[in-house]
């Protein structure tokens, strides 16, 4: 039979463990959260860059739409 002191001391390496373990996890668990969070910015920088490249390329495009309907050409060809 298992004296109590023998008990107490398995608890206690036990909980030790325990608690490294957990320690361990913790730490990285938080190296890989700041790793996504550092992952998520950038794909979030590339986003604006594509929005911004895009909304630049339909403008352009737009402009260009404009310009063929307002032409003299156009302007002859209605009339």
């Amino acid at each position: 039979m298992a004296r109590i002191e023998d008990i107490d001391f398995w608890f206690t390496e036990f909980k030790e463990e325990m608690i490294n373990l957990f320690n361990n996890f913790s730490e990285d668990l938080t190296n890989r959260l700041q790793q996504i969070y550092a992952d998520v910015m950038k794909l979030n920088e590339k986003l604006d860059l594509f929005s911004e490249e895009s909304n630049r390329q339909h403008e352009e495009i737009r402009q260009e739409i404009l310009s063929l309907l307002n032409s003299p050409m156009q302007n002859s060809i209605d009339e």
